[in-house]
């Protein structure tokens, strides 16, 4: 199935969490992002590379900005209330 990965977007901060098949926690970022929340995200990102290089990746993006990122990105948006219910 892959790993998946979860990033929360909100007013002042990102958080980048990946998960393993079995819902370990392989990988986790909270920062705040003053205002650079793509910059930052992907920085996050980029501090998983190695646990990422090779593997096939579930992403979804939630948070209050995390609508126009994913927009942006082609990545699937989940609105925070109906993550917290997964």
């Amino acid at each position: 199935m892959g790993l998946k990965i979860g990033i929360d977007i909100g007013s002042t901060t990102v958080k980048t969490v990946v998960l393993d098949d079995a819902g370990k926690m392989l990988f986790r970022a909270y920062e705040r992002h003053y205002s650079k929340v793509r910059e930052k995200a992907a920085e996050q990102l980029r501090s998983a590379s190695a646990i990422l290089s090779g593997q096939k990746v579930n992403t979804v993006i939630t948070g209050s900005a995390g609508l126009g990122v994913a927009n942006a990105s082609g990545i699937r948006f989940v609105q925070e209330v109906y993550a917290t219910a997964s």
